[in-house]
Order: C-alpha cells, then structure tokens, then sequence
C-alpha cells in the first residue's frame, strides 16, 4: 500500500495571511461604519440627543 502523495494545497495559515485577512475585515467594520454615521446613523444620534435635552 502506497502512502497518500502530498495535497497541492496548504492547510495552514502563516501569519501573512492571517494579517491580510485581520487588515481587510478592519478596513471593511470602518467602512461600513463610516457609512453607516454618514446617513442613517447621524439622524439616530441626532434624534436621541435631542429627546434627551427634551426631558
């Protein structure tokens, strides 16, 4: 019985590519953030802040 030949791939990760990945979801949660406060998010906080000063 011969031994099973070595996978073209490779299972694990080195740490380049662990930091590529890390940076890209970073720079994803930033941009959907920054989006987010552009439009929707700034009339929510505008309109929590002013109920607040209403009470």
């Amino acid at each position: 019985m011969q031994p099973d030949p070595e996978p073209w791939y490779n299972t694990t990760l080195n740490l380049w590519q662990v930091a590529g990945v890390l940076v890209a979801a970073w720079s994803l949660v930033k941009t959907v953030t920054a989006g987010w406060h552009r439009t929707i998010g700034r009339r929510h906080y505008l309109t929590t802040r002013l109920r607040r000063i209403a009470r």
